[in-house]
């Protein structure tokens, strides 16, 4: 999928330890607002800064379930319109 080429493209390695630290988080707390820099996108899509590296991802709360849909390393155009 999308966020696992993201992953899998992160350089240098140490933003996957990055990453991993934060799926750990996430497991536990869904919402780790006041751990890291997070914004919400909509209803239950949230966006976390680590650094140079974006994660986006959904929760379903009836289910449990947290879908990591994008993992990417921030750039020049990243912002621009």
């Amino acid at each position: 999928s999308q966020a696992e080429k993201g992953y899998k493209s992160l350089f240098p390695k140490e933003y996957q330890q990055k990453v991993n630290k934060l799926m750990e988080i996430l497991v536990i707390n869904p919402y780790p607002a006041r751990m890291f820099d997070m914004l919400k996108l909509d209803e239950n899509t949230y966006r976390v800064r680590l650094g140079q590296v974006r994660v986006q991802y959904t929760v379903f709360e009836a289910e449990k379930v947290i879908l990591v849909y994008k993992v990417e390393l921030r750039d020049d155009s990243t912002y621009k319109k």
